[in-house]
């Protein structure tokens, strides 16, 4: 019996074994394909951004939106991005990144992924790097740019920097130029860009090439380099290109460009750190062959809302890359920058600059301000008498028309340099009369009839405007403005603009004869018929005057901005003034001052901005921009122009502001940290209707899986 009971325990204890054993493999297997389960949460991962990025959609959302998807079911489990748990996440590098160029490359995503099997789980944490070459380099006779645009009616941008020469033997040239989602634009027939084949002593060429995307897709931009017998020639080489997308229902076009050595223009060089360009050349649309007999004028400047420039340079040392180029005074930004790792610090970069399109199509001339005869307050003799504080005066010899006596001028000796008091109430007779009397205040007697002046704050137009428009808040001053009498205000009398209408006048009261004078204000009225597309500006567009008198200043200073703020340190040229358009390599485009000086003096201050972003403290320009719009013939501007808009000024936005200074015309261009010996070959083109916070950088993304592990739960 004790033997059969120990078998039987025997036996028991065989048969627990071997259940517990099956239970535990049963688990083990739960574990691990939970963990299959989890690692295939992180394929799908990569698969998503992936394919993002290969469509130029990869943004922080495409990481951090995995956490909004539901549990994924897969065989007998299910895997997800979110949950109870605190680290279940999803995280991207930087947090806000990716889109266009208003927002730094996304480089990583951290995700946390749970697989579940029955009542198992397995926890995954992975981190996906990402590396964005901005362009393609290398050594090859053909060579293509890949785009993706969700967006019909895009173009593209290329800029191509080669070595025309290897050792000795011909120079290569393009052979060849094809865009498989349009045209590629620089054939024999049609050029949009330019080409400048084997310039300087160290052979760097450049091509810049304005491709369309007529429809949404993916496409190649394909170059192929030759030699002088049409074979293919292999140089080293490096391509940037930027897609740029169109304002909402819109289409993106080319409007004209400029990028070939004639004569004394120095667009391109081999010592030249500055340059000119045509006098005449401002975006001129080509219409010959070979695309540079177009006839210039600025409404086509005025068209075209984005200007970019194509660099290419070899440089003696790799520290010399471009850092900054000024077209005239005004700074443009970098879209990319690529150089090549042949080992001969060859480089590709596109910059640009943007403004609204605006050219007011029949406009027959733009005023800001008026020229008219009128008087400020009056001369006449007259004697002060009595005893006390308050005295009589009488006018022995009364004021002579178009000038006017007013209750409350300030009485003076004849040239102002005793005050008697501030003319009182009437007495007798009438305003300004011969033998009328006044209350007036004064501790002084005039015994015998003297000349006395009445200083005033009160304007009485002798004649209507010969030219322009008497405008609320205009500065008044003497013809040519050398002299400001004052700021004009409310109308007092009459019919405004009128003659013999008086206006009140702030300031302090002045003396002014009847003569010549002239309103200077903000207020823009243009005269004509104005209608078609871009005929009226919008908010914040810069503007400059391109044909007849007038000029507008700006202001040159030091300054960052965080978020909505712009700190100002130091300015080297005026200041800045609420509505100004502000550009530099750091800002963002179209960000414009909203507000007055928040905080500080005007050159070490705060102002409120437009467009919040992070750019770090470098040199910023400060444009006239548009502030309000009442209509087609009128707008408030952000900054009096320093010489008064006559009335046949013309005035243009877009691309055209670009080529004028302060003075009314400026061609030069300036590249800095470029230096002597070093060759660089570059141009400009002008494009219309470009959306600026949709331009995106076309070039090759990498992704690698850099780290994985398993968190403890």
């Amino acid at each position: 019996m004790v033997l059969v009971f120990l078998l039987l325990a025997a036996a028991s204890a065989v048969m627990n074994l071997s259940g517990s054993a099956v239970i535990d493999a049963a688990a083990n297997e739960q574990q691990i394909s939970a963990l299959f389960v989890a690692e295939s949460g992180v394929e799908r991962m990569q698969g998503t951004i992936w394919q993002a990025a290969r469509t130029n959609g990869y943004t922080d959302a495409t990481c951090t939106g995995l956490t909004s998807l539901a549990a994924a079911n897969l065989g007998q489990g299910t895997f997800q991005y979110r949950g109870a748990f605190q680290f279940l996440s999803a995280t991207s590098t930087p947090s806000t990144c990716g889109g266009s160029i208003l927002n730094p490359n996304c480089t990583g995503c951290t995700v946390t992924v749970k697989g579940t099997i029955g009542s198992y789980s397995r926890t995954i944490r992975a981190l996906l790097s990402l590396t964005n070459n901005q362009g393609i380099e290398g050594n090859a006779s053909q060579f293509t740019l890949n785009l993706n645009t969700s967006a019909n009616n895009a173009a593209a941008f290329t800029n191509l920097a080669y070595r025309a020469k290897a050792g000795g033997g011909s120079s290569a040239m393009i052979g060849s130029c094809t865009n498989t989602g349009g045209s590629c634009l620089i054939t024999s027939t049609s050029v949009s860009g330019w080409n400048l084949n084997n310039t300087g002593t160290n052979n760097v060429s450049g091509m810049g090439v304005y491709a369309s995307v007529p429809t949404a897709g993916t496409y190649s931009i394909t170059d192929t380099l030759v030699d002088n017998s049409n074979n293919p020639a292999a140089r080293n080489y490096v391509q940037t290109g930027a897609l740029f997308y169109p304002l909402s229902g819109g289409s993106v076009g080319f409007v004209g460009s400029f990028g070939r050595d004639s004569g004394s223009n120095k667009t391109i060089g081999t010592s030249t750190t500055t340059g000119s360009l045509p006098t005449t050349w401002n975006c001129a649309a080509p219409t010959n062959a070979t695309g540079y007999g177009g006839t210039a004028s600025a409404s086509n400047a005025a068209g075209a809302n984005t200007l970019v420039y194509g660099f290419s340079s070899w440089p003696a040392s790799a520290a010399n890359q471009l850092n900054h180029m000024t077209l005239g005074i005004q700074p443009l930004s970098q879209i990319l920058r690529m150089t090549g790792t042949q080992g001969d610090n060859l480089y590709s970069q596109i910059w640009y600059s943007y403004n609204p399109a605006y050219y007011p199509t029949g406009a027959t001339g733009a005023t800001n301000g008026a020229n008219f005869t009128g008087t400020i307050g009056a001369t006449f003799s007259g004697t002060i008498t009595g005893a006390g504080a308050t005295k009589t005066l009488t006018i022995t010899s009364g004021v002579t028309a178009p000038a006017i006596l007013t209750i409350g001028d300030t009485i003076t000796n004849n040239g102002g340099t005793t005050v008697y008091g501030t003319l009182g109430s009437l007495i007798s007779g009438t305003l300004g009369a011969t033998g009328s009397t006044y209350n007036i205040v004064t501790a002084s007697t005039v015994a015998t009839a003297t000349t006395l002046w009445a200083k005033s704050n009160v304007l009485r137009l002798a004649t209507a405007p010969s030219s322009g428009v008497l405008t609320l808040g205009d500065s008044i001053t003497n013809s040519g403005g050398a002299t400001t009498y004052g700021t004009l205000g409310t109308l007092r009398s009459g019919t405004w603009g009128a003659a013999g209408s008086t206006y009140n006048l702030t300031g302090a009261p002045q003396l002014v004869a009847s003569s010549s004078l002239e309103s200077v204000g903000t207020t823009i009225t243009l005269s004509g018929t104005i209608s078609g597309a871009n005929s009226t500006p919008s908010t914040g567009t810069a503007l400059a005057v391109s044909s007849g008198t007038g000029t507008f200043d700006s202001s040159t200073f030091t300054g960052s901005i965080s978020g909505t703020t712009l700190t100002v340190t130091s300015c080297s040229n005026g200041s800045p003034a609420n509505g100004d358009a502000l550009f530099g390599v750091n800002v963002r485009p179209n960000t414009r001052i909203t507000g007055p000086l928040a905080t500080g003096s005007a050159c070490n201050g705060t102002y409120p901005v437009s467009t919040s972003q992070t750019a770090a403290s470098d040199t910023i320009l400060a444009r006239a921009a548009v502030v309000s719009v009442t209509s087609a013939n009128s707008y408030s501007v952000s900054r009096k122009p320093t010489t008064r808009l006559a009335s046949s000024a013309l005035l243009c936005g877009g691309v055209c502001p670009f080529f004028f200074d302060n003075t009314g015309s400026n061609t030069n261009f300036t590249l800095t940290n470029i230096t002597s010996g070093d060759d660089w070959a570059s141009g400009f083109a002008c494009l219309s209707g470009v959306d600026p916070a949709q331009i995106v950088i076309l070039g090759n993304l990498t992704a690698k899986k850099t780290s994985w592990s398993e968190p403890i739960q």
